[in-house]
């Protein structure tokens, strides 16, 4: 490629914290390592970034490795972004039309990542629902049964009683008290109006 008479490289000390185990996201941002020309240039904190985005450290076990070939691909990346405009490709109209449709789709992709997934997908939201998936609600039922035929009469005098109980126990009255002389659930009489717990599926329901 024509653009690497353009590259100058930096010795700094960006191998020497890499494989001390150095390198962090606090890193100032201007320590540049390698140099293009002068619009051109790639920082410490750039392949740290680009290690973690591209999951270098996982393509390769070794430390250096990852690093190494992490900074080779940005290099070889960049310069073809260079040439690709030295070149003049970028005014070539066969060319971009080809290439149009792609790079729409990666700009909607890209869009809807940060828009759209990025604003729930993260990490903490992930958390929190596995957290509530372990999770158990425990309650106590008192259970005041409707007949499927009753009269507004009936109605009245069932909400009037589920209105004292409530009253009654933000009162402070005993509840399990309240179980045993109002709920008509069986197994609420039978555990002091305790119900079996409510999981995750119970509270999707």
């Amino acid at each position: 490629m024509s653009s690497f008479r353009h590259l100058i490289f930096w010795l700094v000390s960006i191998f020497l914290l890499i494989n001390n185990g150095c390198v962090d996201d606090k890193i100032s941002d201007s320590n540049i390592i390698v140099k293009y020309d002068n619009n051109h240039s790639v920082t410490i904190n750039e392949l740290h970034q680009y290690v973690k985005d591209w999951l270098y450290y996982k393509k390769f076990l070794d430390r250096s490795d990852a690093y190494n070939n992490a900074l080779k691909d940005m290099v070889t990346n960049q310069l073809k972004r260079i040439d690709f405009f030295e070149k003049g490709l970028d005014k070539n109209e066969e060319l971009i039309q080809s290439i149009n449709r792609i790079i729409t789709e990666e700009l909607v992709a890209e869009y809807f990542e940060t828009q759209y997934l990025g604003r729930f997908t993260t990490e903490e939201n992930a958390k929190k629902i596995y957290g509530m998936m372990n999770k158990e609600v425990v309650y106590q039922l008192i259970e005041l049964r409707k007949p499927e035929d009753a009269s507004q009469k009936l109605l009245d005098s069932l909400k009037e009683k589920a209105l004292a109980l409530k009253s009654e126990i933000d009162n402070g009255k005993d509840f399990s008290l309240l179980v045993k002389e109002y709920s008509q659930n069986k197994t609420s009489l039978m555990n002091d109006g305790f119900m079996p717990p409510l999981g995750w599926k119970q509270s999707l329901l």
